[in-house]
């Protein structure tokens, strides 16, 4: 089965050996940002085509336009549709877009990201800064940045179900997650005002800045993450294709530097009630100055 998929003006083909389920269509839009199922004519420009063989054997090629996979798809549908967003990712460097993994909150047109490893507290995090402060909030995976501007979020949103106080019914279950759509998906234009750093830890009260030196030196660590070959395929059989260059270095040290010219990084290893309020400190730092 074929199925086209569109993402910032980047087209790309996916063909597979056996009936998909939603499923693949739902893991795709939570990783990727701003995408959207397209039907094929013949006036899409195909930019990429991906072909999973069924195969005992794990293995890849890579030929022009053209990606093969050799395995079994089984319980790798949600790894295949994270190596499509690396694939749309690579594609989409050349235009300067980045997909990132940030959770995002906005207040207005302003948006505050929110970076960290698995488990830091990120989505908490943010979740906690937009319903406190009632802000907008983007993300808690990935998002799609260009010019110093958030331009696209993913179509799902993803909460601990001991985050969740009231079910709603649009809200559907994954192992120990509920997603809901998310409405801020499409069509975002907003400016990014800083990065938050956060470390949910009682125990701790630890505010500061990161120095710039260390921020480009984390921010390019996070931000190469899928062009370094994060995405692991068929059961850990198979590391995806590793798309980093030196021309994509430069791009992402060149969108690093742009950004840190009038943005920073806070690290804050202290409560949620700090962390929550030192994010909208951050997202009011020019009402503030106004003032």
């Amino acid at each position: 089965m074929k199925f086209y998929y569109n993402c910032f003006n980047k087209n790309i083909m996916i063909k597979l050996y056996n009936k998909t389920t939603d499923m693949f269509d739902f893991w795709l839009k939570r990783f990727c940002p701003s995408i959207i199922k397209i039907q094929q004519t013949e006036q899409i420009k195909i930019d990429l085509k991906i072909e999973i063989v069924k195969s005992e054997k794990t293995n890849y090629s890579v030929k022009n336009n053209k990606i093969t996979l050799f395995g079994n798809i089984s319980d790798n549908t949600s790894y295949i549709a994270k190596f499509v967003t690396q694939c749309f990712q690579k594609l989409l460097i050349g235009d300067n877009i980045l997909v990132i993994p940030a959770a995002c909150v906005a207040k207005g047109k302003d948006a505050l990201l929110l970076i960290g490893d698995f488990w830091q507290g990120k989505t908490s995090s943010a979740l906690n800064i937009s319903s406190v402060y009632k802000y907008d909030l983007i993300s808690d995976n990935y998002v799609a940045i260009k010019d110093g501007k958030v331009i696209g979020a993913t179509s799902f949103i993803s909460v601990r179900k001991e985050d969740i106080k009231n079910q709603d019914d649009s809200i559907f279950s994954i192992n120990d997650r509920y997603y809901y759509r998310n409405r801020h998906s499409y069509n975002n234009n907003l400016k990014i005002i800083g990065f938050l750093l956060p470390y949910i830890n009682n125990g701790d009260n630890n505010v500061h800045d990161i120095s710039k030196e260390e921020a480009n030196w984390y921010l390019y660590q996070k931000f190469s993450r899928l062009l370094n070959g994060e995405t692991v395929l068929f059961d850990g059989k198979l590391p995806s294709p590793i798309f980093l260059n030196k021309r994509g270095s430069k791009k992402i040290l060149m969108i690093i530097n742009d950004l840190l010219i009038n943005n920073n990084i806070k690290y804050v290893s202290a409560s949620m009630d700090t962390i929550t309020a030192e994010g909208k400190k951050m997202l009011c730092k020019e009402e503030n100055f106004n003032e």
